[in-house]
């Protein structure tokens, strides 16, 4: 479900349906409504490739550092 409202989002759905009805059933269990749950994934989204693109200047800081001692 996170992926096809990420899909939805970006506009790529294909023919894949978002919210489909099962989407709905689930989202009304959880107590969220479409609107909400696509808010959720997008900041979600966010903070990942925040956390991506953290995580590879950390890789590259310590491979430069690495190599100016020697290593």
């Amino acid at each position: 479900m996170i992926d096809t409202a990420r899909a939805a989002r970006a506009g790529t759905l294909g023919s894949l349906m978002y919210p489909c009805p099962i989407d709905r059933r689930c989202q009304s269990l959880l107590g969220i409504g479409a609107a909400s749950f696509d808010a959720v994934a997008y900041e979600h989204e966010l903070r990942s490739r925040r956390e991506s693109h953290q995580s590879v200047r950390v890789d590259a800081q310590e491979t430069t550092i690495g190599t100016r001692r020697g290593r």
